[in-house]
């Protein structure tokens, strides 16, 4: 009040040069940072005590307050606590996209706009959380295009267009895809392999990927690893078996070993076609190159699984468990073999002998018995 009434009665204080700036400053300067931390204290010490668990019941307000502030105040809060040493992947991360469940989505294009590449992963952690959900419910395209970054390193802005590239893809949004091409032209942004390797998934429809791996050179592209990984899985899901070991010499060719994600992918299609010989050895050709570990033989028992070959499946995980020290995820996947084959008794042991039980082994066990 004071200051308005200095204000109206400028012609007054006019004689006064000293006064009259400070009044000018305080007026029309945006808030500075001293300010925004005011603003922003009380949520500071919400987050030190939802990290320090002294009031998870007050999450929900938390947010709710959070969802009332600017964008700019968000962005504030966050440099806060960067600058407090809060680690943002341990704390932060988890917090803040809880929080932001509850921001409208013109709070979350503004909150992505001001932290720019200063914060790239928070930026791209809320672009895959609240972006690309949003694209998948509504299809409305224009908010993720309105989210991408106008400019940037590559490194910084390729993980954005291609993750909307991919869900625009796996939407089969081709058009949505072609309004992404058409932005990035016109921002001068290049595409790389990852965006390539998009595309051709785009364009694989028919079982034969030979013609959509010639468009993939021709458009000056050089395949990597993913790029051969594609077509490899193409080849099992559409039972092109006499295209598996043409794939693998061609990436041979350009060198590159077999990983554990090949094997992966043909070792999930050799426990469902056992009987077919060019799957077999192409299996044969990869499996040297790679030590048998536990997520090769959960690939191979989910794989059992779904196609209810049941006692091999557990047979493969009481394998798993005896080897290293296994994942929950091991144990619930023998948990739920021996839930589906009816043994009680057996599947009520092994939940006893879980270190440490999570809600899929409850949920697990409870629909067995």
């Amino acid at each position: 009040k004071y200051l308005l009434y200095l204000h109206v009665n400028h012609k007054h204080i006019a004689r006064y040069p000293g006064l009259s700036r400070t009044i000018n400053t305080a007026l029309t300067n945006k808030p500075t940072s001293v300010c925004a931390k005011v603003v922003t204290t009380g949520l500071e010490k919400d987050v030190q005590d939802i990290i320090q668990h002294k009031s998870i019941e007050n999450y929900k307000t938390f947010s709710r307050r959070l969802s009332s502030c600017s964008p700019q105040q968000i962005v504030d809060l966050f440099d806060c606590m960067i600058r407090q040493k809060v680690d943002y992947n341990t704390h932060l991360r988890q917090i803040m996209l809880d929080a932001g469940t509850y921001w409208p989505m013109n709070t979350v294009l503004g909150v992505i706009k001001i932290c720019g590449s200063q914060y790239q992963q928070w930026r791209l952690d809320m672009f895959n959380t609240f972006i690309l959900s949003n694209y998948t419910a509504s299809k409305d395209i224009i908010p993720a295009l309105q989210a991408l970054p106008l400019q940037g390193k590559a490194t910084d802005v390729m993980p954005f267009y291609n993750a909307l590239l991919a869900k625009c893809q796996r939407s089969k949004q081709l058009e949505h895809m072609q309004r992404v091409l058409t932005v990035m032209k016109e921002r001068h942004i290049q595409l790389d392999t990852a965006s390539y390797n998009i595309l051709m998934r785009a364009e694989l429809s028919t079982p034969d990927a030979t013609c959509a791996f010639d468009r993939f050179i021709q458009r000056g592209a050089t395949p990597n690893r993913a790029t051969y990984h594609i077509l490899i899985k193409h080849a099992a899901q559409h039972k092109q078996w006499y295209a598996l070991n043409q794939w693998l010499q061609l990436m041979a060719d350009n060198g590159f070993e077999p990983n554990p994600v090949l094997v992966r992918i043909l070792f999930k299609a050799l426990v469902k076609h056992p009987l077919e010989k060019q799957l077999v050895q192409a299996f044969e050709r990869t499996i040297q190159h790679v030590s048998i570990d536990e997520q090769l033989l959960n690939t191979g028992a989910a794989a059992l699984l779904e196609t209810k070959q049941t006692q091999a499946a557990i047979d493969i995980l009481q394998l798993a468990i005896q080897k290293t020290p296994s994942s929950v995820y091991t144990w619930n996947l023998l948990l739920r073999g021996l839930c589906e084959q009816g043994n009680v008794k057996a599947a009520l042991s092994l939940f006893g002998r879980i270190p440490q039980p999570d809600i899929v082994s409850y949920t697990t066990l409870i629909h067995g018995l």
